[in-house]
């Protein structure tokens, strides 16, 4: 049985979870909603966690490391970028200032 997801929903930032954020790919910014958390990770038995913004995936197409987004106020630096299995969602890995 499968069904559809409207991401949509989850990322209005008035209805939703969502902040509001400025994605910038060092070739410009742009506005999106994001949901703000924290990644965890095992990395040669250390485990940690570090912030992470959930994105549409479409709003962070061809997402790489360096680029930057900025949420409420907050300047982060993207280290690491996860796509979802189906394309819907992509997870930017960010270290703080």
């Amino acid at each position: 049985m499968s069904f559809e997801v409207d991401v949509g929903d989850f990322f209005d930032d008035e209805q939703g979870f969502a902040d509001q954020a400025i994605y910038d790919d060092l070739t410009r910014q742009r506005n999106i909603n994001v949901i703000l958390t924290k990644a965890f990770y095992d990395n040669a038995s250390v485990e940690s966690s570090s912030p992470a913004a959930v994105c549409i995936a479409s709003d962070v197409s061809g997402a790489r490391h360096g680029h930057k987004l900025t949420v409420n106020g907050i300047t982060y630096t993207v280290t690491g970028v996860e796509p979802d299995e189906r394309s819907l969602t992509t997870t930017l890995i960010l270290k703080a200032p």
